[in-house]
């Protein structure tokens, strides 16, 4: 016999606590917060293997003793169909509605609906589960930030639009840039760059994403660690054609063996290629670094100026060398670094820039799972109904 038990925060004790999932191109990352009122503290955190079996098994033993006090698991997905409307409790749905469209981000999504069944069975259905979209961020971008001049009658059939990613990551240092700045003088024209496995540059205005280098899919904008970034179309074509290279395979060549491992053809990595003493890692460095210095400029134009730029993601958190490269010869526009404060691995948030820069430049620990909790935190909120035994 089943009861109804209602969840909101009235219903919360002491010890009630959101578990975190976010499943990455790189690893997983787990984070338990105590729920504390209308606040959370974390208390602690945890990075895994993108492999199902291993992961799961830490996901246990990462939970342990808090068990009983999960109420609420928040899983970040990278991108859903717009039938979805996001923050949401997952229901029977959405999870059909996600493994319907699977391939809209198919590096990401397949493992996070295993998160979200596994959970079920691990824990029941005793907790609330929510899902959370990487790209709401960019819901008001400006159409002329589309990256598209494709019919629209073909954009319209085809379900074609610009969806971003990393929405997260920006979200997160955004908000570290307010919490560090003073308010009565907090920039307007701010560039932040997330630098990870994964590579987004975006452009933001007055608190507002007017653009995101990142489009339909996950492969567009910047070089990444596998995948390629922009592209001429063309070279599509030519590699279908002239190569016998099938669509699926072309795909399979772009997300997984393009990129920092495609340039060098040594490794994906960037610690491994600053070691290598090859000359195709050398060249694979300079291309990523002007690629990235590339969309720099091109983010500058179209915001007017640029008053700040903040960089997290775990190349440009921990990479001294990487970052000296990219403010290279930046100056220019006003970029300077203090080499010094750059060759420091600072605290969760500080300044690399030189006292004669005109822009400010930040280091920030991005924090996706603290936005994830935030917004968990929000459907609390209302009372959602339960299944308890009895």
């Amino acid at each position: 016999m089943n009861n109804q038990k209602i969840i909101s925060m009235s219903s919360l004790d002491k010890k009630s606590c959101i578990l975190c999932i976010n499943v990455g191109s790189s690893n997983i990352k787990f984070a338990l917060f105590k729920i504390n009122n209308d606040m959370i503290t974390i208390l602690r955190s945890f990075k895994t293997k993108r492999d199902k079996k291993i992961a799961f098994n830490d996901l246990q033993a990462f939970v342990g003793d808090d068990f009983n006090s999960i109420k609420i698991v928040s899983h970040r997905f990278v991108l859903l169909d717009s039938k979805i409307k996001t923050p949401c409790v997952v229901s029977s749905f959405e999870l059909n509605t996600i493994e319907n469209s699977i391939n809209l981000a198919p590096l990401h999504n397949p493992l996070s609906v295993y998160f979200v069944k596994a959970c079920l069975s691990f824990f029941g259905s005793f907790i609330i589960q929510s899902i959370h979209s990487d790209t709401d961020f960019y819901k008001d971008l400006p159409h002329s930030a589309s990256g598209s001049s494709l019919p629209k009658k073909i954009l319209d059939e085809c379900n074609l639009s610009k969806h971003g990613f990393h929405g997260f990551a920006h979200r997160s240092m955004l908000e570290s840039l307010k919490k560090y700045s003073n308010d009565s003088n907090f920039p307007s024209k701010i560039i932040s760059l997330q630098l990870g496995s994964g590579c987004s540059i975006c452009a933001i205005n007055n608190n507002t994403p007017i653009d995101i280098s990142m489009g339909y899919t996950t492969l567009g904008g910047l070089i990444m660690s596998t995948r390629h970034g922009d592209i001429d179309p063309g070279i599509i074509f030519k590699m279908h054609r002239d190569g016998g290279f099938s669509f699926d395979e072309i795909e399979s060549i772009l997300t997984e063996r393009s990129g920092l491992l495609g340039l060098s053809d040594n490794s994906g990595d960037i610690r491994t290629l600053i070691k290598s003493e090859t000359n195709e890692s050398k060249e694979a460095i300079n291309t990523f670094c002007n690629n990235i210095k590339y969309h720099i400029g091109a983010y500058i134009a179209l915001l007017g100026g640029v008053d700040c730029i903040v960089i997290g993601g775990g190349i440009g958190e921990n990479s001294l060398f990487i970052r000296n490269k990219i403010f290279e010869n930046l100056s220019c526009f006003g970029l300077i670094i203090d080499k010094n404060t750059n060759d420091l691995i600072g605290d969760d948030f500080y300044s690399i820039d030189s006292a004669s820069s005109f822009v400010k430049i930040y280091i920030c620990k991005v924090n996706e799972e603290q936005i994830l909790a935030k917004e968990a935190l929000t459907l609390l909120a209302l009372p959602i109904k339960l299944r308890e035994k009895s």
